[in-house]
This record gives structure tokens, C-alpha cells and sequence, in this order.
């Protein structure tokens, strides 16, 4: 015990000794600490925001995606029987198997074509997906409305349009109503 007073003693004299220097090195340690404290911080706040930003994309999302098969080294196989490619319901149902932590499946086809309207036409993206892929993906129709359960099951001809290419499409005219074509099926513009 003795020797642990006679170490404090000798501290506390050597702190009054110096006062400048005890200031100073007191001084960088609070600093130096509270800098460490504070970029810690910056950077937990800026990870919160991030991981915020990727979960509002929806990047909780598992994309798969089905490419279509080269034909030049199967044309022999080509020519004799149709070649299917993609992922198909029970696809669909053996991913959510896999997956069962997944809380939703949604499908949807993506389509490259052009779309025409009257004299107009522009080169897009088609996606075939189901009611729910707004509520998932977080998209939002701003005019309009998304294609309700019953037309998904009747397969109504209903579609809806980015902003972009409604006004490429229609410039200035409100599209609702209208039709729009896309090879040689044809589509009642609802959103």
C-alpha cells in the first residue's frame, strides 16, 4: 500500500512541477479522445443513413434473372425442337423453398421491344410482373392506378407507363384510356 501512495505522491508532485506540460498532454488527451468519439459517430450516422437508403431501394430484394440461351453453338438442336428458357412457376416455388426466409415471391418478365402509338414509337423495357410488385419495389404510380387482381387474372391487355416514355408517347395528352401496341397485341394505357 505504501508503495502505491508513494507512486501517487510523486505524480501529483511531477503534475505541479510542470503545469504547462500537464495542461497540455491533459489537453491532447480530451481531444484526441474526442475526436476519435466524434468520427465514430460520423461514421456510425452516416452507415445508418445508407443502410436507410438501400433499404428504401429495396435491396433486401434477390434478383434472378433468366437469360436466353446462345444459338450458334445449338443450331443443329434448334432447328429440330423449340428451345425454352426462364424460370417458370414451379421455379418460382422451389426458390421460395429454398428461401424460407423470403416473405415474398414476385415475378415478373422483362420484355425488350418497341411500343407504338399512332405515329409515335419508342425502343423500352416491358416488365409482365403481378399486383404486388409496387407494394415490393416500392414504385409508385403517380397518375392513374396499378392493374387490379381481376384484370391479372382475366390477362387484360392493361399497362402502365414510366414517365419518360408516356411523354415520349403522348407528350402533352393525359394517356389514360388511350391505347398503345407492342408488337401486334394491344394495351389500355391505366397508369
Amino acid at each position: 500500500m505504501s508503495r502505491i501512495w508513494r507512486i501517487s505522491r510523486l505524480g501529483a508532485r511531477s503534475l505541479m512541477l510542470h503545469p504547462l506540460r500537464s495542461f497540455l498532454t491533459a489537453l491532447g488527451i480530451i481531444i484526441g479522445v474526442g475526436t476519435v468519439i466524434y468520427m465514430l459517430a460520423i461514421i456510425e450516422g452516416r452507415a445508418e443513413e445508407t443502410q436507410r437508403k438501400i433499404r428504401a431501394r429495396g435491396a433486401s430484394n434477390i434478383l434472378v434473372k433468366a437469360k436466353k440461351p446462345s444459338e450458334e453453338g445449338n443450331s443443329t438442336q434448334s432447328r429440330s425442337r423449340m428451345v425454352t428458357y426462364g424460370l417458370t412457376w414451379e421455379d418460382a416455388a422451389a426458390i421460395e423453398d429454398a428461401l424460407h426466409y423470403a416473405e415474398v415471391i414476385v415475378p415478373v418478365r422483362e420484355v425488350n421491344g418497341t411500343i407504338y402509338r399512332n405515329e409515335f414509337s419508342s425502343d423500352t423495357v416491358a416488365y409482365a410482373t403481378v399486383t404486388r410488385y409496387p407494394e415490393i419495389t416500392r414504385a409508385q404510380v403517380v397518375h392513374g392506378r396499378w392493374f387490379t387482381e381481376l384484370e391479372a387474372e382475366k390477362s387484360d391487355a392493361v399497362i402502365v407507363l414510366g414517365s419518360d416514355l408516356r411523354d415520349r408517347l403522348f407528350q402533352y395528352r393525359d394517356p389514360l384510356g388511350e391505347t398503345v401496341r407492342i408488337g401486334s397485341k394491344v394495351f389500355t394505357v391505366i397508369g
